[in-house]
């Protein structure tokens, strides 16, 4: 099948035979007016997105709700540090860029002959060219006299800024387009703006590349998110970045599984619309292993007469593979679900893995010799084999004291000392331990959660309840002190289908629920929908 595909935001692209839309990495062609850039930024959910992946910058991406590039740019420069720290009227220069775009806040210019060249940036002086244009016009300086002008503030001596204020005045007065007193107060603007303003020329950069990851975010979610998460090992904090990454994926409707040891993929891979982590995504199995694990398998395969690693039964998985790589590892990929298609309990085959390291390399050898003989089914037949036959030269055990130890592993197969039944809460935390987030539960599945009446990815969409029953985990909380010294807080949550992360809980159920509130805690939340219509207003709190 080939031909094209238009989505709804007008993007047009061609489709390969199997009627998948073709990714298309010319940059020329990417239409930066394409509606769902705008409606995606200003959603908040910047999740991967050059420059606006933070917290902060999901934040005030919702808030600005930027609609072309320049904003974008504006946006980028305005979340850092120095911006967000600089007070004017009570207020962060970030804040009131945002409120001014948003006509929340009137534009303001301290003298006409500064609106053209900050009209940009609704009359805030955000970024360092700005400085640079404004000694241009107002004191006739070159832009090189500017920039050194710039420099000279930025260092903080004094007898070099007493000498370019100097420099200044006297251009000012020589142009004439303002009084010395207004040339005063807009030197000490620039003076203050070089704590915070940024570069403008690296500011429209970082704003195409986001534009550019965001346009794929929109129309290649798939490929997307499987890059992200292969490069998220880059990151300061892998797992965060991880468990941000799955979380996001699944409010796109984007199914992940664990990794599959039959797929091989070292790192993480797209196959049939399904993210799977990569087996060396698994913490524990480094390059070294997975190298192991490849050869290991390749040449039992031939001694089994194998084409793929699908053929192999769990006996045979256990006996001639396992135990070719080291212990840490195997447990590993056993927790988090590598070899699930056998149907097996994850603890079970943990359980008998263990078992089996307590037979000697010479038991073990036999065992593998003489396989094709027996065929057995399960470890415990194969031990059982053991005990009957004959000690010495003539059995797999050396002595009888081996042999009992035989005895003493069939009957801890047949009776278990705890369970080997793998509950809802073991499968969710090993897997986020060991792979950065839990993929196939959350810890919410394993509560009762029955007068839930929406998740996390309906929420998000936008899904109409009078009243909102909630049932999630706390991933992150902040707290604040509003204007009348009383305790309120945002909370992150999130279940299997995605995240909230604009939960607000006002003072007064915040006083009553407090206990309830801390990192991992599983609760129900009902509450209603705030006037943004994105966030989430709690009105009480349960313990799940």
């Amino acid at each position: 099948m080939n031909g094209t595909k238009k989505f709804d935001c007008g993007c047009e692209f061609p489709l390969d035979e199997n009627g998948r839309v073709v990714f298309d990495s010319d940059v020329e062609k990417i239409n930066l007016d394409c509606p769902r850039i705008w409606e995606l930024l200003g959603t908040g959910r910047t999740t991967g997105i050059f420059q606006l992946e933070s917290r902060l910058g999901s934040s005030f991406a919702k808030k600005l709700k930027p609609e072309n590039i320049d904003q974008v740019s504006g946006l980028i420069a305005a979340i850092r540090p120095g911006a967000l720290d600089s007070i004017i009227d009570g207020k962060s220069i970030t804040q009131h860029y945002v409120n001014r775009k948003n006509k929340e806040e009137e534009v303001s210019y301290y003298h006409p002959a500064l609106e053209e060249i900050l009209k940009d940036t609704y009359g805030l002086l955000i970024y360092q060219e700005q400085a640079l244009f404004i000694a241009s016009k107002l004191a006739g300086f070159t832009l090189i006299q500017a920039d050194l002008l710039r420099r000279a503030i930025g260092k903080k001596k004094p007898e070099e800024m007493a000498k370019v204020k100097e420099q200044f005045l006297e251009g000012c007065k020589a142009v004439g387009l303002v009084t010395d007193e207004e040339a005063t107060e807009i030197f000490g603007m620039i003076e203050k703006s070089q704590r915070y303003s940024f570069n403008k020329s690296h500011s429209v950069s970082y704003s195409m590349n986001a534009l550019l990851t965001c346009y794929v975010k929109c129309h290649w979610p798939h490929e997307f998110f499987t890059s992200s998460l292969h490069y998220s090992h880059n990151k300061p904090k892998p797992f965060e970045e991880i468990r941000a990454l799955v979380s996001d994926l699944r409010s796109f409707n984007i199914p992940i599984k664990p990794p599959l040891l039959y797929n091989l993929n070292k790192n993480f891979k797209l196959i049939d619309d399904t993210i799977f982590f990569g087996l060396t995504n698994i913490k524990g199995v480094g390059n070294s292993v997975y190298n192991k694990l490849q050869k290991t398998l390749k040449t039992q395969a031939i001694k089994l007469d194998k084409q793929f690693c699908d053929q192999f039964n769990w006996p045979e998985l256990l006996f001639f593979i396992l135990p070719n790589i080291t212990s840490t590892a195997v447990k590993a990929m056993i927790d988090v679900g590598c070899l699930s298609y056998f149907r097996l309990d994850r603890k079970q085959m943990k359980y008998e893995y263990e078992k089996y390291c307590l037979l000697s390399d010479k038991e073990q050898e036999w065992v593998q010799r003489n396989y094709d003989k027996y065929k057995w089914t399960t470890l415990l037949d194969c031990i059982n084999t053991l005990i009957q036959l004959p000690t010495g030269k003539m059995g797999a055990c050396a002595n009888k004291k081996r042999q009992n130890l035989m005895e003493e592993i069939s009957l801890s197969l047949k009776n278990p000392s705890y369970s080997l039944k793998d509950g809802i809460v073991y499968v969710a935390e090993v897997e986020e331990s060991l792979l950065g987030a839990p993929i196939s539960y959350t810890t919410v599945e394993s509560c009762d959660i029955e007068s839930a009446n929406i998740v996390c990815s309906e929420f998000n969409k936008g899904v109409r309840k009078n009243l909102y029953f909630l049932a999630c985990q706390i991933d992150r909380k902040h707290e604040i002190t509003t204007k009348n010294h009383k305790k309120m807080c945002f909370l992150t949550c999130s279940d299997i289908s995605g995240s909230i992360d604009s939960v607000v809980v006002f003072p007064e159920p915040y006083a009553q629920h407090r206990p309830f509130l801390y990192d991992k805690n599983n609760i129900m939340l009902v509450g209603e929908r705030g006037k943004d219509k994105g966030s989430f207003i709690v009105k009480k709190i349960y313990q799940l």
